[in-house]
């Protein structure tokens, strides 16, 4: 299989620009659809004089013609997805607060449950999102991505304020509140790594976070045809292209395995080797210029008569993902609903509080066991001080 992939709304550390989305399509294909694409694509550059096909700079009768033109080719060279995924960019903001302070592996306040589960760790992003002013969210982001620890602590007081006025379920703030407190006091426990070289940043960025989860949709699609990746290509990029060719490396052939009910992920590596990956100028490649001009027709969801046909045609072909706030909510109703129509009898609920009950006190213990260190430590310094 081949993937084009291309980007829009690119915003790098800003992502509380004017422009509130950040985009990134691909071609996924069986097939290498760059002479289709050409077929296309070049007899409209050449009537227009123009180096390259950008859908921005033509009539939308002339993007639906063009887009169907292009989909005619994608159809004719065999199985094809067109992968989105979009990210509302303040939005990512609240994700990675809840990453740094509610991770059950450093946080020991938070029980595992709630940040490995997915309906329990969207109800705190919603909670977070609820609770955060867009002055702290500015300041978090700040101090986040210079590893700055008393900014963060700054911005998690400011949070509790706010938790305590605003989240009304009784659980979720004794979580939500419990977590701050330990974040405050223990926080050497916390790992931060954004500032840890000068393009660290990069990996938190709205551009890394689609591109590492396009690799996913490749071994998906990879697998559901039976077509293992030849090529991977990805339009031009600076800023990230260090960043896209160790992610690549890294990451590319790690596969993720859903959990049915929104549990951890399990991993594997993919059995096929790596896809060549490059990063070509679109001007060089049909493929890429195809791409924008289906990622363009696709992110407006035009209803007027000359582009509906085409949206709609495209849509059928799409595979969606998306982090906002509006996904977070489908997330937890989606989940709520699926937990309580499982088929739990009472010896199942008594084996589930059983272990719930087991994991909890392990977690008392451990945060038990860190105050006594800590302690200890506190002693023995105070004690050499007095000699």
């Amino acid at each position: 299989m081949f993937a084009f992939a291309d980007e829009t709304g690119n915003s790098g550390k800003n992502v509380f620009d004017k422009n509130e989305w950040y985009r990134l399509g691909a071609i996924l294909s069986v097939s290498d659809v760059e002479p289709g694409t050409r077929s296309a694509i070049e007899p409209v550059i050449r009537s227009k004089g123009i180096a390259r096909a950008h859908a921005h700079e033509m009539t939308r009768s002339e993007v639906a013609e063009l887009a169907n033109g292009i989909m005619d080719e994608l159809d004719q060279a065999g199985p094809w997805s067109f992968f989105t995924f979009s990210i509302h960019k303040p939005y990512i903001v609240t994700t990675k607060f809840v990453d740094t302070i509610f991770d059950a592996g450093e946080n020991l306040a938070v029980p595992h449950t709630w940040y490995n589960i997915e309906l329990f760790r969207h109800m705190i992003c919603l909670a977070v999102d609820d609770c955060m002013t867009p002055l702290n969210r500015a300041r978090f982001w700040d101090a986040f991505l210079k590893d700055d620890v008393p900014g963060i602590q700054a911005c998690v007081r400011n949070l509790m304020v706010y938790v305590i006025r605003k989240v009304g379920d009784p659980r979720l703030r004794e979580i939500m509140k419990d977590a701050l407190q330990f974040a405050l006091k223990h926080p050497e426990q916390f790992t931060l790594l954004a500032a840890h070289r000068r393009d660290s940043y990069q990996g938190h960025t709205p551009n890394m976070v689609a591109f590492t989860s396009l690799f996913d949709a490749i071994h998906r699609f990879a697998e559901e045809h039976s077509s293992p990746p030849i090529a991977f290509v990805h339009d031009q990029q600076q800023e990230f292209k260090r960043s896209m060719r160790e992610a690549y490396q890294l990451f590319g052939g790690v596969r993720k395995l859903d959990h049915p009910l929104g549990g951890i992920s399990d991993v594997a590596r993919v059995t096929y080797d790596l896809a060549k990956f490059d990063m070509p100028s679109s001007k060089d490649s049909f493929a890429l210029q195809a791409t924008d001009v289906l990622l363009w027709l696709v992110q407006r969801a035009d209803s007027r008569p000359e582009l509906k046909a085409a949206t709609q045609r495209l849509k059928a072909r799409e595979l969606v993902n998306l982090i906002s706030r509006p996904m977070s909510e489908l997330i937890v109703r989606v989940r709520y609903v699926q937990s309580m129509s499982l088929p739990l009898d009472d010896a199942k609920l008594s084996r589930g509080a059983e272990l719930r009950d087991r994991i909890e006190q392990n977690r008392r213990d451990a945060v038990a066991q860190l105050e006594a260190e800590k302690r200890e430590r506190l002693t023995t310094t105070l004690a050499g001080m007095s000699r």
